[in-house]
């Protein structure tokens, strides 16, 4: 198995955190796939995704993405509201993955 500390969407390569927030889930969903290739892994053996937000009203925009990043099969996933996260971001995600390794 692969577990991944939480990921923002902050790009690796500016720096800084995507503006409109379905860019910051997306960034974060890179950023996630980036830390799981890393342990032999992909965001298609996702087992369980975790998700922290600064608003559950963003929740319809995440899942919008969601349906974008995952197949049919969703993994299973705790979606949780919280009052803040680092450098201002309103997403982070973490998973736990199944590896090849």
């Amino acid at each position: 198995l692969v577990f991944t500390s939480g990921q923002l969407g902050i790009d690796p390569l500016s720096g800084e955190l995507k503006k409109e927030f379905e860019e910051e889930v997306r960034q974060a969903f890179r950023n996630l796939e980036a830390i799981l290739k890393g342990g032999d892994s992909d965001l298609k053996k996702v087992l369980k995704l975790t998700v922290f937000l600064t608003d559950l009203s963003l929740l319809p925009l995440l899942n919008q993405v969601c349906e974008e990043v995952f197949e049919k099969v969703y993994p299973a996933r705790e979606c949780v509201e919280v009052s803040a996260l680092p450098f201002k971001a309103r997403v982070e995600l973490s998973a736990i993955a199944w590896s090849e390794a």
